[in-house]
């Protein structure tokens, strides 16, 4: 039998998650699954209490779950104040004597770190070990775009602890795996030895394709799709509630905004209307996206690759974008991919014109649909490095 292999996850793993990092660390789980037996340490958000554990036994050897809770997080960053605040919330006393103990009576081949914050642990491990990363996020990219306004000085300051700290922390791994060619760029800028040991695995995404040819007859419909829990999320559908769709109404386009994803915020449920659906969570969103025409993803801030664009593009849906929505997408304009100004007049203006031009927006659609077809390849091989 193989030797065991030690993961250690800052998120639930999850098959169907509503969380594409969730979905991506599930594959990987699964695909490193296997080849070895899976010893597997996770923390479990308060939104995930209602998930079943019963997939992760199957796939797992050995289980530990550790739930997270605002007094926890706020331990974590009283404990390692030293440490940049989003890996500090992951600090936990009991993850580290559980991979103590675990280390001293396995023979562990690897450990597997899922997202960053998770590198901290590696200190409690043998040197030989070959460690490998997930980054779903580069976290001073991530701080640096939170420094705006009154607090700007802290997170910029913060973006360079957490850069300090990445350096560190990914020159301790044998293989790093990042969702895009941006996001390896970015890390290679850290320290040129780390271009050498960084692939690009594509993140994993749910493919809504429609069931049958898109009608482009009557009111165009327009999609927001992601979860509004969120904040960046909630943001940008703010964003479209209060700037774009007044200016849409006053336009002669004949449209239906949709606002899809759970947990939406109240002040976002006020504005429903004859034109503008707020649906919560979505059973079925092959349905939503099968009968939507263009896609709207006006995104602010974050890091990393935006799954709900890729979902959308894979989907046939044209994507109406900020700059910080389509990086690290390698698709053109010509196959969907519209970025556009931090303005809502340039979303209404590029709404209403794919809306005057139906021939040319089915033919967006059918461009985007193809270049989803060639994202998502098996790249398993890469992750069993």
């Amino acid at each position: 039998m193989p030797d065991p292999l030690l993961f250690l996850s800052a998120h639930l793993p999850v098959e169907r998650s509503r969380q594409a990092g969730h979905k991506t660390a599930w594959r990987n789980l699964c695909w490193l699954a296997e080849r070895h037996p899976v010893h597997l340490i996770a923390f479990r958000a308060e939104g995930d209490r209602d998930e079943s554990l019963a997939p992760l036994r199957k796939v797992c050897a050995r289980l530990e779950i550790i739930d997270v809770s605002r007094i926890n997080r706020l331990t974590g960053l009283l404990a390692r104040p030293n440490l940049p605040l989003v890996v500090a919330a992951r600090s936990c006393q009991r993850v580290s004597s559980i991979v103590t103990e675990w280390s001293r009576n396995s023979q562990y081949c690897r450990v597997h770190f899922e997202w960053s914050q998770m590198v901290q642990y590696a200190a409690l491990l043998s040197m030989d070990l070959v460690r490998t990363l997930y980054v779903h996020d580069v976290l001073s990219q991530w701080a640096s775009r939170k420094s705006k306004g009154v607090v700007g000085l802290f997170w910029h300051l913060e973006a360079l602890r957490t850069r300090a700290w990445e350096h560190k922390a990914y020159l301790s791994c044998t293989r790093l795996y990042v969702p895009s060619e941006k996001d390896k760029s970015l890390i290679a800028v850290l320290d040129s030895d780390l271009n050498g040991r960084c692939s690009v695995l594509p993140l994993h995404i749910d493919f809504y394709r429609p069931l049958r040819p898109r009608s482009y007859d009557g009111p165009i419909r327009i999609l927001f799709w992601g979860a509004l829990g969120r904040p960046e999320n909630a943001e940008a559908a703010r964003w479209l509630c209060t700037q774009v769709l007044p200016r849409l109404r006053a336009s002669k386009t004949s449209f239906t905004m949709i606002i899809a994803g759970s947990n939406p915020p109240a002040d976002i449920l006020t504005h429903r209307g004859f034109d503008c659906v707020v649906t919560g969570f979505v059973e079925d969103p092959a349905e939503e996206f099968g009968r939507s025409h263009i896609a709207l993803a006006p995104l602010f801030q974050g890091a990393g690759v935006k799954v709900k664009v890729l979902e959308c593009l894979s989907a046939g849906l044209p994507v109406l974008t900020t700059a910080i929505g389509s990086e690290g997408i390698e698709a053109r304009e010509d196959q969907g991919l519209l970025t556009l100004p931090e303005n809502p007049d340039a979303f209404v203006s590029m709404i209403n014109q794919l809306a005057a031009d139906r021939s040319n927006l089915a033919r967006l659609g059918l461009s985007a649909l193809e270049w989803g077809r060639g994202y998502q390849k098996d790249s398993r091989s890469t992750l069993f490095f």
